[in-house]
């Protein structure tokens, strides 16, 4: 199966929990899937990924702070947390669309990504809210 996994922090080198999962559970999942890892740009601090990982990772542009607060103001017509508008950005939805219509299935990493559940189209998204 084709999986697209979507996180909200860019994962290498994994210095905080999220990124560590994000790794963990793309690796888990690589066993017997091909995985594609969408996340953020990585800042330009951060060294790259060893080429050897067992999947694809695919980065998106954030946007400036004008995409947080379009997300915000969204966010009490929509009935989202404030954190979730934080990630309702344009050019997140757009990566989303365009992967996933690659995949069979879209994992959206924590409900935070929740406002892009239609992103995916027509294939089916998952928002895992805990990992293992």
């Amino acid at each position: 199966m084709r999986v697209l996994l979507v996180t909200t922090r860019y994962p290498w080198p994994p210095r905080r929990g999220l990124e560590l999962r994000t790794l963990q559970f793309a690796e888990w999942l690589a066993g017997e899937h091909a995985v594609t890892v969408l996340a953020p740009a990585a800042a330009r601090h951060r060294p790259p990924p060893p080429a050897a990982l067992p999947f694809r990772l695919e980065t998106y542009a954030q946007g400036g702070p004008a995409g947080a607060l379009w997300g915000l103001g969204r966010a009490p017509f929509r009935g989202w947390p404030a954190q979730a508008a934080l990630y309702a950005r344009r050019p997140l939805a757009a990566a989303i669309r365009h992967h996933a219509s690659r995949t069979d299935l879209a994992i959206l990493q924590l409900v935070r990504l929740a406002p892009h559940l239609d992103a995916a189209g027509a294939t089916p998204p998952v928002v895992a809210r805990r990992w293992m």
